[in-house]
């Protein structure tokens, strides 16, 4: 019992320091470009040494972006199961109530 409870806390961790380091990472390229893109295309003539940089904030942005479309679909198809499980559970509690366990008489 301890073990689940241990290794739920430690991936909430790390699922908690990964989205943090997601936000923390958007948040300082969102400040950072606030320069139009002409003015941007301006002062830059070749490139830059935050090229590197650069290409590592757009990975990024595209693993946010996936792990978002990820939990998005996990919601859904949690809610869906969800209602139909409730469904299922309520037809089966009404068929419950309709024909009581100690009633042995058939209509």
């Amino acid at each position: 019992m301890a073990t689940s409870s241990a290794g739920r806390l430690f991936s909430g961790l790390i699922l908690g320091a990964a989205l943090g380091g997601g936000l923390a990472l958007l948040a300082s390229v969102r400040t950072s470009s606030t320069l139009e893109p002409e003015a941007m295309a301006r002062t830059r003539s070749g490139p830059t040494p935050f090229e590197p940089a650069n290409v590592l904030i757009q990975r990024a942005r595209s693993v946010v972006h996936e792990f978002r479309a990820q939990v998005a679909q996990a919601v859904a198809e949690g809610q869906a199961t969800a209602a139909r499980t409730r469904e299922e559970l309520t037809a089966t509690f009404e068929a419950a109530k309709r024909s009581p366990a100690g009633d042995t008489t058939k209509d």
